[in-house]
């Protein structure tokens, strides 16, 4: 071989191996047990594919009991794993699939659109499979992997480098029920902002997951959550960045409202107005709830009451005060244990 071969071999094998490529993603093995002795396997046909966002491949699912008979109706969730991190990376017919009487569910997956870079990342696409059902033990993931192969010839490009992965959070404080956007949209690739052309996948810290630039989230409890972001260029290359975020509880709203006439009598309409309440930042109250103290009960922000006069008790004299507790509850947009305010009332209904 001569020293100008050698020479060349040398630096196309340095790029490819400074090049960052989306690597396979070692996985369990693709049956076992589960929920009362399930057993679930999966296959894919094709298991390559060409990244030209038209190219299918069938994915089935086949579900056995523990006496190897198939087991039908069985729910199972699948999502596209890539580099470790869920990503919409390319499309399923569905997400959810059950089994039918012979055991076997179907679905498709479509290969996403060819790279903007004339390269071959080798990207490993890997569907993970999921049953759905009330045993932890069948919650573990199988997995079946596709190979997305380039559409035409490709050319080795120079090392590329990882998108630099940053987002904000806002509102802050955070509370817990209030919707809190995180926002993704400060990430650099190259130098530059990676907008639209990276895919972002988040970790919430609480169990829940999402994807996009910008997201919405709400926390359910207080404490302190470690939110992961991980972002992914065009060339399959991957950066991730946490944040911890502190999460109060939310103060209850406030119940409070007015009644009029000042001095109602007996037989006479008597106006509440719950106007006066208020919610915590970031929320609005959405149901008002009365107990007027007589058995009755009403809704609305205000409402109007008339105490008859065959509520008026036995030796009341004219002029007479009758007290009835009037209570309102009112209920914030959180709908959470803690949206709820409770207010009570004494008001005297004069006997005429």
């Amino acid at each position: 071989m001569s020293r100008a071969s050698s020479l060349a071999l040398l630096v196309v094998a340095a790029i490819g191996v400074g090049a960052c490529t989306v690597k396979k993603t070692e996985v369990p093995p693709l049956s076992g047990p589960s929920e009362l002795g399930l057993s679930v396997t999966t296959r894919v046909s094709p298991d390559q594919l060409k990244q030209d966002g038209a190219s299918v491949a069938t994915v089935e699912i086949t579900a056995r009991g523990a006496d190897g008979r198939p087991a039908r109706a069985v729910q199972l969730r699948v999502e596209i794993i890539v580099n470790g991190a869920a990503f919409d990376y390319g499309k399923l017919s569905t997400r959810t699939v059950v089994t039918g009487d012979d055991g076997v569910a179907r679905l498709t997956y479509t290969a996403p659109l060819p790279l903007a870079d004339p390269i071959d990342p080798f990207t490993i696409v890997n569907l993970a499979v999921t049953p759905v059902g009330t045993d932890f033990a069948g919650s573990v993931e199988r997995y079946v992997e596709i190979r997305l192969v380039p559409p035409d010839d490709r050319i080795i490009l120079p090392p590329n480098s990882p998108p630099v992965a940053a987002f904000t959070v806002t509102p802050t404080p955070v509370k817990a029920y209030v919707p809190v956007t995180f926002d993704a949209s400060a990430t650099k690739d190259e130098g530059v902002l990676c907008g639209t052309g990276c895919a972002y996948s988040w970790d919430f810290g609480d169990g829940s997951q999402g994807t996009g630039m910008v997201v919405l989230h709400e926390f359910r409890a207080s404490g302190t959550y470690a939110v992961r972001l991980t972002v992914m260029d065009v060339r399959g290359a991957t950066s991730t960045t946490t944040q911890s975020i502190t999460v109060t509880a939310t103060a209850r709203p406030t119940a409070s409202f007015t009644y009029s006439p000042a001095e109602p009598r007996f037989g006479q309409e008597v106006f509440f107005n719950a106007a006066s309440s208020t919610a915590a930042e970031g929320l609005t109250i959405v149901a008002y709830d009365w107990d007027f103290g007589t058995g009755r009960t009403g809704s609305g922000m205000t409402v109007a009451k008339r105490y008859d006069v065959d509520l008026i008790p036995p030796g009341a004299l004219p002029g007479d005060d009758v007290t009835f507790n009037v209570t309102l509850t009112v209920t914030d947009s959180s709908f959470s244990p803690n949206g709820v305010g409770v207010v009570t009332q004494a008001v005297k209904i004069k006997v005429p």
